[in-house]
């Protein structure tokens, strides 16, 4: 059986200011009772490369907790940006 976690991103950007979310985020997967951590992303208007970088910090971290990250529903420009970087070889994405 797979336990998870979902958790909504901002709607406005996920970008260099949401270290925090970051931060609370692997604070979570110190307290996770699941495998599967996913990050429902279909609200998300915008991701720069600050973004993508803490997207990967997060799988690294998620991977050394042995938790599963996971994006669910990325759009548009964070869809486009998603793709032409290759996220998915690392981090499952979820349409």
């Amino acid at each position: 059986m797979t336990m998870q976690q979902t958790y909504e991103t901002v709607t406005d950007g996920f970008h260099w200011p949401d270290k925090a979310v970051v931060r609370e985020l692997n604070d979570a997967f110190n307290y996770t009772c699941g495998d599967r951590c996913v990050l429902a992303m279909e609200g998300l208007r915008r991701l720069d490369f600050y973004g993508l970088e803490m997207l990967v910090l997060m799988s690294d971290v998620a991977q050394a907790k042995g938790v599963t990250l996971t994006i669910r529903r990325p759009q548009s420009q964070v869809k486009e940006l998603l793709s032409l970087t290759e996220v998915d070889r690392f981090i499952p994405i979820e349409i």
